[in-house]
């Protein structure tokens, strides 16, 4: 069986970009859930029922820990070379039987996905490879399209020219993409985010519940991914300060694949719905968005070109999340906001104070 297209999230943000590039190309496609984040298989059961996918299938952990969780140096490249000299050990973990796809949509880096369309080489299908936009390291990283080396000459010699093509990248900002870049050697197209899409992302994330306008929203990042323990208890700390100094109702939105925190917060947004959704209903310019390092931060911008203000706290904690690219990310992000003042990135807690009091005094006049 041949069918359209396939889709491949690990994300609630990528399931959300899976919706609006399925709504806008109308065609007839399947989707295939990692299940790394919370709550994965309510998503299933969502999109199955929403009619929007062919099928919706989940994707086991335990096939990433059998093919891709190697450990060390020669480990990983040995099963890589593995995975290409054998691409239908992957294929047939994933893939209903004797079914293939012209189209395979990738979010940014999934190494996964190119084993698949290698599958579908040895298959004498020419299954195109898109990648399609993660969040703000779409921006600020190399894809697994500009890979080099031997790996790169072991696909050529495999499958030919075609294992080793630049592909195409889709953005929600190609504009931004160029601002940071300057250049690429691959082709890039934009997502366009049209009012059909939006209404199928609100009938698909339906909430009864939304954020009040002028509210603080703490974005958690993913902590046990980027801090040591004495780095999460800084970060903690920071979040407490901010609970008790600003002069607004605090929301939390917890990372996808860390549920077990609230700081003390009980207004907590559904973990079911990625944070851009409440976006399509409410003026997300009013909201007050706060985090060490977000997707969320920058995504109302650039899908709505709504600008909230952003309290940015990666100057304050240390980490394992490279900071010249992240400055130089929301360094750009401030030159295309129409109001960059609505940034605010302390690097002394002294600062953050000072940043905490300008806020309060903003939204009593915003109020008024």
């Amino acid at each position: 069986m041949l069918v359209d297209a396939m889709y491949v999230c690990s994300s609630p943000f990528q399931v959300l970009t899976a919706i609006i590039l399925a709504t806008e190309n109308k065609e007839k496609a399947d989707l295939y859930i990692n299940g790394f984040f919370f709550n994965f298989e309510k998503y299933q059961e969502i999109l199955q029922a929403s009619g929007l996918f062919r099928r919706v299938s989940i994707i086991p952990y335990k096939v990433y820990e059998k093919y891709f969780n190697k450990r060390g140096r020669i480990l990983p490249r040995l099963q890589a070379v593995t995975n290409y000299l054998f691409p239908s050990r992957v294929a047939k973990s994933i893939l209903p039987k004797e079914c293939f796809y012209r189209r395979i949509y990738s979010p940014n880096r999934d190494i996964i996905c190119r084993y698949l369309q290698f599958y579908h080489f040895r298959h004498r299908f020419n299954a195109e490879l898109l990648l399609y936009e993660e969040g703000n390291s779409a921006y600020m990283q190399e894809t697994v399209l500009q890979e080099n080396g031997i790996e790169k000459a072991l696909r050529r010699i495999l499958y030919g020219s075609k294992a080793v093509a630049t592909g195409t990248l889709l953005l929600y900002s190609p504009e931004l993409f160029f601002a940071i870049k300057k250049q690429c050697t691959f082709d890039v197209k934009k997502i366009n985010v049209t009012p059909t899409a939006v209404r199928r992302v609100e009938i698909v994330f339906h909430s009864e519940k939304s954020v009040p306008a002028y509210s603080a929203v703490i974005l958690d990042t993913h902590k046990s991914a980027i801090f040591n323990q004495n780095q999460k208890s800084e970060i903690e700390s920071i979040y407490h300060t901010i609970i008790d100094n600003l002069c607004t109702e605090v929301w939390l939105k917890r990372h996808p694949r860390e549920l077990d925190d609230s700081f003390g917060i009980d207004k907590i947004i559904d973990e079911n719905l990625p944070f851009e959704v409440l976006c399509t209903t409410v003026a997300a310019d009013t909201y007050l968005l706060i985090s060490y390092i977000s997707t969320a931060l920058t995504m109302p911008k650039i899908l709505f070109d709504q600008e909230p203000y952003i309290l940015l706290l990666y100057n304050l904690v240390g980490s394992t999340v490279d900071i010249a690219n992240t400055k130089k990310y929301f360094d750009t992000i401030k030159k295309i906001y129409r109001h960059p003042e609505r940034i605010l990135i302390p690097e002394t807690n002294d600062e953050l104070i000072e940043c905490i009091q300008y806020l309060n005094a903003d939204i009593h006049k915003r109020r008024q």
